[in-house]
């Protein structure tokens, strides 16, 4: 069969002829091609059986043949044929139906054209296909499917895709007026097709340039003149859902009839034409917005950040009102608590009972704005105005947290807001009171009642989860403060308390809190109070070894003393109303305190009874042996003591108390085992102390427990007063000791020490910065000093005095010529 053709066809030289060889081509090959795209009408239909595999072999042998005889080889002819029929049938044909239609039909007669021309270019391409294994390559010439897709651009696409770009936005702008639905297979079709056709000819953007751009700039003529209608007639909220429900509806619409990629744009297009246009509009109205913080609307917070976040300028806006929401109600806490009936001139008196204060305080948990008409409760049983205040920033603060992850979506620049208002709030006075300080208390309070829970069996040697929250606010709020270094003075003094009085019952608590202010601060912030823990972790091996060494001596040499040491850490001495002649045992054992870690812990020397004296020379003879570079100084405020206190009654019965006291009170009990009643004068001369260290230690024993009385109640002068046993005394519980309140000991000179601790880094920052700049004004130095310190701010009186005295140290002079500057002195 191939013989007989190729005779039928062949020149003289038994080559095929290029117009005999293309009117076979043309006949059986294009035009059954043509014949059946022409009646083609519905994308679906397949073209299936149009050419058999005889029909399709022979067409294809006989393409090779012209393209492999020699000499005649019609390669470059029949690919410039391939290119001219394509053409010609998409002008002759497909343009003139393209050009007829509009609207919806003609983005359909474009789908098919499209659909027609991909089956025309792939039955071409398979009969032509030795073309593009030979002649594409030595030529050049692009693959006959770019060369297919490229006229179809060419020809048909660049002379209707205004035309296309039309009908396509002219259909979603009539379902966006609701006139007609959308035939959403149709546009997401043609978008098929502009993104197929770029990605096949390697057109660039043509989906971007055509369908994407068109429809983007068609929504600020649509929105535009409607979004300053709508701001002006609807309030906040309105709009806001308004816009909200646009931007759902372009997002659905966007699914519809465009790709995932458009949507990023299309919403940047629409916040600027609703929102960041019509800004100024919309926050005319401040109060709106504050009025949504004031009524704890959150959902329509969430709408508000959600819209406000995708422009500048209106998440500047909420955090603007956000910081003033939050700085308003810090100050209201401030001003209400700084009323002088919350505050006892003494802190001593704090917990005493006062009806007015009680209803106060009772008021301050409810009057609140944030609290949804809650009351504020306070986790502890006895609770005063300071940890009161502490519980209320508490709960502001729990309520920003909560705007922050349930309505800002943990937003950095909202926190940044939080951060910045608490810097403001936590930093204020509140009436006499320091922030820093009630922070320390609550702090101390915390810790005292974890101990509480945990002699009630609530503790099961895991952080309570009270406790582990409460204290991972209490650091957070602590990260707020200026005065952290003031703030590290009380709480050493108050762990002080805590470890001599608790000793490492709260261990791991106590630890909880400095491993989280470590974490805030560094290994610096926290390393004295870790040594505090260390020191009384020490001591009790230390207190082994002193039990050891007692025993020895005890067998060789003090046959003369008792001494037992015991597990309980407490020394107990006996205290009898009646004289006794019987050797006491005491239980002592001691804490030795590094000096450089503990604070400075009030004490005053007191004539000790003999036995305990004996004790503390033991101990020093025993410590003398294991260091010989330490000397030992002793503490008796905080020292502790339990007294067995035996009362007569009236039937000739003998009743037995345990008192805890400190070594003071301890002192001061024992001298009445020998007398009933002692004057302020005696008790002096008998202690050789002072006699305020007497008065304050006295006090509680006839005040509180009363197991002392005054006499003489009306005096001119505390010298007269006359105390004695009081023999009607009786324990409200006959099992439970009795408790002797601790005077009050206060940090007074905590905070200006810790500003006399930075004055050498004020010092230090004055030179480093004018060693750099040269010459500065005095202000230009305050402004720098002050940003060199992260978490304490010098004040500018401070800054200045430190200016005075490096002039004078000859670091800085005055300027000659303007007295505002100082300049550097190399």
């Amino acid at each position: 069969m191939s013989a007989s053709f190729c005779s039928k066809y062949a020149d003289s030289d038994n080559n095929i002829g290029l117009e005999e060889g293309w009117t076979q081509i043309k006949k059986e090959a294009i035009e059954p091609l043509e014949i059946f795209l022409l009646n083609r009408t519905q994308i679906n239909e397949k073209a299936k059986n149009l050419f058999t595999a005889q029909e399709y072999s022979r067409i294809y042998t006989l393409i090779y043949n012209m393209c492999t005889q020699s000499p005649r080889n019609w390669s470059r002819q029949l690919f410039t044929k391939y290119s001219e029929t394509i053409e010609n049938f998409l002008r002759e044909n497909v343009m003139k139906t393209l050009k007829a239609s509009k609207g919806p039909k003609l983005l359909f007669e474009f789908r098919l054209a499209w659909s027609n021309h991909l089956i025309y270019t792939h039955w071409m391409e398979r009969f032509f296909g030795y073309l593009n294994k030979y002649h594409v390559k030595i030529a050049g010439e692009g693959s006959l499917m770019l060369k297919g897709i490229t006229i179809f651009y060419e020809t048909v696409y660049l002379e209707l895709k205004e035309s296309i770009s039309f009908s396509f936005i002219n259909s979603i702008q009539e379902y966006r007026l609701g006139t007609e639905d959308i035939d959403s297979e149709l546009l997401k079709g043609v978008v098929n097709i502009c993104l197929e056709m770029g990605e096949k000819s390697k057109i660039p953007e043509i989906y971007e340039n055509n369908i994407e751009k068109v429809v983007i700039n068609h929504l600020s003529s649509h929105y535009g003149s409607l979004a300053s209608k709508w701001v002006r007639h609807d309030n906040l909220l309105e709009y806001l859902s308004r816009v909200d429900g646009i931007i759902n509806f372009e997002n659905k619409l966007c699914e519809m009839c465009l790709i995932g990629s458009t949507w990023k744009k299309i919403k940047k297009s629409l916040t600027q034409i609703l929102l960041a246009d019509e800004m100024e509009v919309i926050l005319s109205n401040s109060n709106s917005i504050k009025n949504m913080f004031v009524n704890n609307e959150f959902e329509q917070l969430k709408l508000l950040f959600r819209l406000f976040s995708t422009t500048h300028h209106g998440i500047q806006a909420l955090n603007m009102q956000f910081k003033s929401y939050l700085t308003e109600c810090g100050q209201l806490i401030v001003n209400r608590f700084s009323e002088p009936i919350h505050w006892a001139e003494d802190s001593e008196n704090e917990n005493e009972e006062n009806s007015e204060l009680s209803q106060s305080m009772q008021n301050l948990t409810t009057c609140w704005p944030w609290i949804f008409g809650e009351p504020i409760t306070v986790p502890f049983v006895n609770i005063t105005c300071g940890i009161l205040f502490v519980q209320t920033i508490i709960s502001l603060y729990d309520h920003s947290r909560y705007l922050l992850e349930d309505c800002f979506n943990n937003d950095v620049e909202v926190q940044k807001t939080i951060r910045e208002s608490f810097e403001a709030i936590v930093n204020l006075e509140v009436g006499c009171q320091n922030q820093a300080k009630l922070v320390c208390y609550y702090c101390d309070f915390l810790l005292k009642d974890s101990y509480f829970e945990g002699d009630k069996g609530t503790n099961d040697g895991h952080l309570n989860d009270k406790f582990a929250v409460l204290s991972s606010k209490l650091v957070d709020i602590f990260s707020y403060i200026h005065f952290q270094d003031y703030f590290l003075q009380i709480y050493k003094f108050l762990l002080a308390k805590r470890l001599l009085q608790y000793h490492l019952s709260l261990e791991k608590n106590e630890q909880h809190i400095i491993s989280l202010l470590k974490n805030k601060c560094g290994a610096g912030f926290t390393s004295k109070l870790e040594g505090m823990i260390l020191d009384i972790q020490m001591s009790q091996d230390l207190n082994i070894k002193f039990k050891e060494y007692l025993r020895y001596i005890k067998n060789g040499e003090m046959d003369d003393y008792e001494f037992e040491i015991k597990d309980n850490q407490v020394y107990d001495l006996n205290l009898q109303i009646v004289k006794t002649q019987t050797q006491a045992k005491i239980d002592f054992t001691v804490n030795v305190l590094t000096c450089s870690n503990w604070p400075t812990l009030d004490s005053s020397d007191i004539n000790l009874p003999v036995n305990l004296k004996n004790c503390i020379n033991n101990f020093e003879k025993f410590y003398s042996l294991e260091t010989s570079h330490r000397k030992l100084s002793w503490i008796y405020w905080y020292g502790q003591c339990v007294l067995d206190y035996r009362l007569p009654t009236p039937d000739g019965a003998i009743k037995c108390f345990e008192i805890y006291c400190n070594t003071y009170q301890a002192c001061i009990l024992l001298q009445f085992n020998n007398l009933i009643s002692l004057s302020l004068i005696e008790l002096q001369n008998l202690l050789n102390t002072e006699k305020s260290i007497i008065l304050k230690h006295i006090k509680p024993l006839y005040s509180d427990v009363k197991i002392l009385k005054i006499v003489n109640e009306v005096q001119t002068s505390s010298d007269d007063l006359l105390f004695e046993l009081n023999l009607e005394f009786v324990s409200n519980d006959n099992i439970s000791p009795i408790m002797v309140k601790l005077p009050h000991q206060t940090e007074k000179t905590q905070k200006n020490r810790t500003e006399y601790d930075k004055s050498h880094a004020i010092e230090a920052a004055i030179v480093r910065i004018m060693k750099v700049k040269g010459e500065m004004t005095r202000n230009d130095i305050i402004s720098h000093v002050s940003s060199q310190f992260c978490g304490y701010k010098p004040s500018e009186g401070l800054i200045i005095d430190k200016i005075k005295y490096l002039i004078e140290r000859e670091y800085l002079e005055n300027h000659q010529d303007d007295p505002e500057k100082l300049l550097y002195l190399a």
